[in-house]
């Protein structure tokens, strides 16, 4: 039997596991979406960033679709490969309160 993991709780079977949160997942999502702006206004391919950070490309499409969310540690190679700070990469996206 397979468990599942969210947070401190365990779920036996992924059917009760709550639906993600929505608004974590905007922010993730709005996290890609500039990682994609600036990677696109450097002219770069998701290709040429994932080779520049060491990372799959892969990787970097699933970051720019919001599906997946990076460490602080990969935040900082993407800010780095892209020649910026981790910091202005996340400026302006914020959790709504409920």
């Amino acid at each position: 039997m397979r468990r599942f993991v969210r947070g401190r709780h365990v779920y036996n079977d992924s059917a009760q596991m709550p639906p993600p949160k929505k608004k974590l997942d905007q922010i993730v999502a709005d996290l890609g979406q500039v990682i994609r702006e600036r990677r696109q206004s450097k002219n770069l391919s998701q290709e040429a960033l994932a080779e520049i950070a060491d990372f799959d490309r892969t990787y970097i499409s699933l970051l720019e679709r919001g599906v997946r969310n990076p460490s602080f540690t990969n935040l900082c190679r993407i800010a780095a490969a892209l020649g910026t700070t981790p910091s202005e990469l996340i400026e302006g996206i914020q959790l709504d309160a409920p």
